[in-house]
């Protein structure tokens, strides 16, 4: 396995933000896969929506930093 494990998979590709200090994912908007993927009503739609521009927007101050200590900014 090229990262060793999840933990190192989720460092390598900068991918805190979309996880728990546990390792466990923090939000997916399905059960166990036996619901639909998609959002089933509006109010589900925004939560989905709000969950997605959080991550992102942490993820990229997590690249940016990261881009910094590497003097790659």
């Amino acid at each position: 396995m090229p990262f060793g494990d999840f933990a190192g998979y989720v460092d390598f590709f900068l991918l805190q933000d979309a996880v728990n200090p546990d390792g466990s994912v923090i939000y997916t908007p399905f059960a166990d896969f036996t619901t639909s993927p998609l959002p089933t009503s509006v109010s589900n739609y925004r939560d989905y929506l709000q969950a997605c521009m959080t991550f992102v927007a942490a993820r990229g101050n997590r690249i940016a930093v990261w881009a910094t200590q590497q003097r790659l900014a």
